[in-house]
């Protein structure tokens, strides 16, 4: 099987940020959580935010594929297991935040009685897994800018988008 060319690696790693955007902007904000009128979009909004932790797993093997044919390997060996389990946390806190209060709701119960329950959890579990997976993605983000992906003018930004998130 041929290997991936510079193109699709490039639209592997450019594929996540942007579906990540749309499934954020597609969760509305809600301020009083028995009112279910905004279901629809919340679970949307999870669905694609959970299709792009699965486009980042793409991601992070078109980085690991760049790597791994290079003397940098080890960045790889770092990176990877770090946005695994960041991603891996993600898809719990999507699965309890976006599908959970859901399921509450066609039980007849309100969504309120699940956030009231979850406290601090999820959003915990969230926060773990923005920081694992960050960490991972800048990690693995050195390795790459030390063998010149991408050119060194676009460096800053990709490195900033990386923090931003």
């Amino acid at each position: 099987m041929p290997l991936p060319t510079r193109s699709s690696r490039a639209l592997a790693m450019v594929s996540f940020p942007v579906v990540l955007t749309l499934g954020i902007l597609t969760i509305p904000v809600v301020v009083d959580y028995r009112d279910a009128s905004h279901s629809v979009r919340w679970f949307w909004g999870h669905m694609f935010t959970g299709a792009a932790f699965g486009l980042a797993t793409v991601a992070a093997c078109a980085m690991a594929g760049c790597l791994l044919r290079t003397r940098h390997a080890w960045w790889v060996y770092v990176g990877m297991p770090m946005m695994a389990v960041g991603a891996a946390l993600h898809a719990v806190g999507l699965g309890a935040d976006g599908i959970a209060p859901l399921a509450v709701v066609a039980g007849g119960g309100r969504a309120q009685t699940f956030f009231d329950g979850s406290g601090g959890l999820v959003s915990g579990v969230f926060l773990v897994g923005a920081v694992a997976f960050g960490v991972g993605l800048m990690v693995q983000l050195q390795g790459l800018f030390r063998i010149g992906i991408p050119s060194s003018r676009l460096q800053p930004m990709v490195f900033l988008s990386a923090i931003a998130f």
